[in-house]
C-alpha cells in the first residue's frame, strides 16, 4: 500500500527544524574538542611567542653587530654569542640566530664570519599569533589545526555544543545503514549511542523512544505505510510527516517525541533500513537538524561546476543526486553525475558531493553549472 500524500521535503524539514533549539554549551578540554562546534568565538589571549625564539640551532646575536662580517673580514665580539637550539627563547639584547659555522668561539675576541638581518633564524614576539587573533568563530566545527593553535595559545578548555544522537536499528545487529549514520554523526561532532530495541510491538518501541534522553533520535527499520516506527512515534508523540516526495526514501518520515527528562520534544527522523535511504535521511533531514542543535554556521557549497552530462529528474519529487569531480575538455573541472534518485550502493563509494534537484525542476542540461555540497 502506498502513501495517500507525499509531503514535500521542504515542508517536512521546516516542521522538524522548528523543534531543533541549540543545545546548552559544555566545557571540554581542547584536546577532546576536535570536530565539536564552538559555542562562542575564541581569540588568542596573548601574543605567541611572547618574546623572540630561535628557529634553528646556532648563535644568538644582535643583528646590527654582524654588519659587513665575512670570512675575509670577520667582526669581533668581546662577549661570545650564546648557543641556542630551535625553539629556545633568545637572550635579552639579541634578535637573530647565526648558523653554527659562522662563529669561532676559540678565538679571542670571538670572530663572526657572516652577517644576519634582524629576526633571521628567529621568530619575533607575536609572529605566530598576534594578541586577539581569532582562532575559532562561534558556530565553527573545530579542525585539527585549530585545536593545535588553541594549544599553542595556551588555552586548555573551550565551550562547545555537542548534541547527543540516539540511533535505533530495528534489524537487531547494527546494519550497514545504522553503522554509516553513526559514523557520519560522530564525524560531525555529535555524541552517538546505538541501540537495537525490540521492534515487534509499536507500544514497546514507543516507550523506548520516550525514554531516550537525546537531542535527536534516528530510527531505521520498517517505516512503510502503517509500519512499526510511524505507529510508535504517533504513540509517543506526533508524526510531522510520513511519506516524503523524495528519492530515495519515499517512506522516510519525521516527528516529535516528548522528552523524559527535559522540556521540549525530541525530533525524530525515521526511514527504511537500507543504505541509500539512510544516506538520504542523513543528508536531507538529520544533518540539517544536527547543525541547528549545535548552532553550526551555514555550510558552504563544495563547488559550483558545470555538468559533464544532463541530470533527469521526476517533476514533483526532490531527487538526491550523487556526483564526483571529473576533468572535462581542456582540463576543466566538472561535476560528473553518478546517480539520481535511484542510488546503487557501489555508487556511494565513488561519490564526493551531492545535490538535490528541486521538485519544480525536471533536471539540468549538460554543461549547466550547479553547486554541490561535500558528503
Amino acid at each position: 500500500m502506498g502513501f495517500a500524500r507525499l509531503v514535500p521535503l521542504g515542508d517536512a524539514l521546516a516542521a522538524l527544524e522548528a523543534a531543533c533549539a541549540e543545545v546548552a554549551a559544555v566545557r571540554l578540554r581542547v584536546g577532546d574538542a576536535c570536530r565539536r562546534v564552538a559555542a562562542s568565538a575564541v581569540s588568542a589571549p596573548a601574543p605567541v611567542p611572547d618574546r623572540a625564539i630561535a628557529l634553528r640551532d646556532g648563535w644568538a646575536v644582535l643583528a646590527q653587530e654582524t654588519l659587513g662580517a665575512s670570512s675575509y673580514a670577520p667582526c669581533f665580539a668581546a662577549t661570545a654569542p650564546s648557543l641556542v637550539r630551535a625553539g629556545d627563547l633568545l637572550p635579552e639584547a639579541t634578535d637573530a640566530v647565526l648558523p653554527l659555522p659562522f662563529v669561532d668561539t676559540s678565538a679571542f675576541p670571538c670572530e663572526i664570519y657572516g652577517p644576519v638581518a634582524p629576526l633571521e633564524g628567529a621568530r619575533g614576539r607575536g609572529a605566530d599569533l598576534a594578541e586577539g587573533t581569532l582562532l575559532v568563530d562561534a558556530g565553527e566545527a573545530l579542525r585539527p589545526e585549530q585545536v593545535a593553535l588553541l594549544r599553542l595559545a595556551g588555552l586548555t578548555e573551550i565551550d562547545v555544543r555537542a548534541p547527543s544522537v540516539s540511533i535505533l536499528g530495528l534489524a537487531g545487529t547494527p546494519s550497514p545503514a545504522v553503522a554509516y549514520v553513526a559514523a557520519a554523526a560522530e564525524r560531525e561532532g555529535a555524541s552517538v549511542s546505538v541501540d537495537s530495541p525490540n521492534a515487534s510491538d509499536p507500544v514497546a518501541l514507543a516507550r523506548t523512544l520516550a525514554a531516550k534522553d537525546a537531542d535527536l533520535v534516528l530510527v531505521f527499520g520498517d517505516s512503510s505505510c502503517g509500519g512499526t516506527i510511524a505507529t510508535a512515534v504517533s504513540v509517543a508523540g506526533e508524526v510531522l510527516a510520513h511519506g516524503l516526495a523524495v528519492r530515495p526514501g519515499e517512506s522516510m518520515g519525521c516527528g516529535l517525541v516528548a522528552r523524559s527528562s527535559a522540556s521540549g520534544p525530541v525530533p525524530v527522523v525515521f526511514g527504511p533500513d537500507r543504505l541509500e535511504c539512510a544516506l538520504a535521511a542523513w543528508l536531507l533531514l538529520a544533518r540539517p537538524c544536527l547543525d541547528r542543535l549545535a548552532g553550526r554556521k551555514p555550510r558552504e557549497p563544495a563547488a559550483s561546476l558545470p555538468l559533464t552530462r544532463k541530470i533527469v529528474s521526476a517533476p514533483g519529487m526532490s531527487d538526491l543526486v550523487l556526483l564526483r569531480c571529473a576533468t572535462g575538455a581542456h582540463g576543466k573541472r566538472m561535476w560528473e553525475p553518478l546517480a539520481t534518485g535511484d542510488i546503487p550502493w557501489g555508487v556511494i563509494l565513488d561519490a564526493e558531493a551531492w545535490r538535490v534537484v528541486p521538485p519544480d525542476s525536471e533536471g539540468f542540461p549538460a554543461w549547466h553549472e550547479i553547486y554541490a555540497r561535500a558528503l
